[in-house]
């Protein structure tokens, strides 16, 4: 690690999360539909132009799990979070896949637990369960939601267990066989040909979403084995992780390997994978700020092009850095994967997305609303 990175680590951590917090608050109020109550799919910058594009109730649920967290922890957002939630709900066709009505109950869960049994009859679970095209062909990120909603949902209200443990353990099950032997989920279930590669490798948000779940299910149910896996699944991903603090793109379930290494999302680095992390760590009484903070610093400039992917002025964290010429660079990092290589490939025409999406600043808001660094 490098005395510019050691230093921004130590920034990081004595006084700049908070600031990164306000930032975040900041910035979802230019994504906000303030006549529907729905968060805006994106805000893109052409130049001096920012522009808003689209709705987003899935984005709106993330958004509001974390602006949560940030009224829980002393903070102010000005955001009426009931309200919101019920805005979800009044019109819940938006919520057809395993996936959202997950996203869904647990929003209810830790918002409004008082209404989580009606939040519950209106959804309607099991009929979503068997039309849902994410469950049958197990979706890896999908389940992980449904699995983390209604685990939250009896860790709310634990007279609920009853009704939903069938659910939970079968979306347990079905984790567990789209799991590779390196402790990496693959995207979804196996199948012949291009099916079976594809099922094998997984993005990042599949090992986040699913350790999350797994942490939060192992809580819910009792299960030490789920904790196990989430835990192995985080410590892989932090083995796996870049030199300067990348949370990289894609792995094979099955090696272990990085499959595709770009684009580096910020969510990634300030939100998701902190999420996942901490929550694990907190449950395994595990410490894995270092990973953290180190994917954190790359936010702060210490990537690849030592660009800030903050703007401060227009309160946005701009999505990720990406290569140019994608498909080719896709096809050589496939065959060094394919020929058993670990070398990355080099990566040229670099740059910087300049789109931010308020899932993004929500789950940042999410992981780091109640975190205390432990002493460097």
């Amino acid at each position: 690690m490098t005395a510019m990175s050691n230093t921004l680590h130590k920034t990081i951590y004595e006084s700049d999360i908070r600031s990164l917090l306000n930032l975040a608050c900041a910035g979802l109020d230019q994504m906000l539909d303030k006549e529907r109550g729905i968060f805006c799919d994106r805000l893109i910058c052409n130049g001096d132009e920012i522009r808003r594009e689209g709705i987003s109730e899935r984005y709106t649920a993330m958004t509001l799990l974390g602006l949560n967290r940030y009224h829980a922890a002393g903070f102010e957002s000005g955001y009426a979070l009931h309200d919101m939630a019920r805005t979800l709900l009044s019109d819940a066709d938006w919520a057809t896949d395993i996936g959202d009505v997950g996203l869904l109950i647990w929003v209810y869960a830790e918002l409004i637990p008082s209404e989580l049994e009606q939040c519950l009859r209106v959804v309607d679970l099991r009929s979503v369960i068997e039309r849902s095209d994410s469950f049958r062909t197990r979706q890896t990120m999908e389940a992980a939601w449904l699995l983390t909603g209604v685990s939250n949902a009896v860790l709310s209200n634990p007279s609920l267990s009853g009704q939903l443990s069938d659910v939970a353990h079968s979306i347990y099950g079905l984790l567990l066989r789209n799991r590779g032997r390196s402790g990496f989920f693959g995207h979804r279930s196996s199948g012949v040909g291009p099916a079976a590669w594809r099922g094998r490798i997984g993005s990042f948000a599949d090992q986040v979403y699913s350790t999350y779940a797994l942490t939060t299910y192992a809580r819910a149910f009792s299960v030490a084995e789920a904790l196990q896996v989430a835990v192995k699944c985080a410590t892989e991903l932090c083995k796996a992780q870049g030199p300067m603090g990348q949370w990289w793109w894609h792995y094979d379930a099955v090696s272990g390997r990085v499959v595709q290494r770009y684009p580096v999302y910020s969510v990634h680095q300030e939100a998701m994978g902190p999420m996942a992390l901490l929550e694990v760590g907190r449950a395994a009484a595990m410490n894995f700020d270092a990973s953290v903070l180190k994917g954190l610093a790359w936010i702060y400039g210490c990537n690849e092009l030592q660009e800030d992917m903050r703007d401060v002025r227009l309160s946005l964290v701009w999505r990720c850095i990406k290569f140019g010429g994608k498909l080719r660079l896709v096809l050589r990092e496939i065959e060094n994967w394919r020929k058993g290589g670990n070398e990355p490939t080099s990566v040229g025409g670099l740059s910087v997305l300049k789109e931010c999406r308020p899932y993004e600043l929500g789950w940042l808001l999410f992981a780091f609303s109640e975190y205390r660094a432990s002493a460097a």
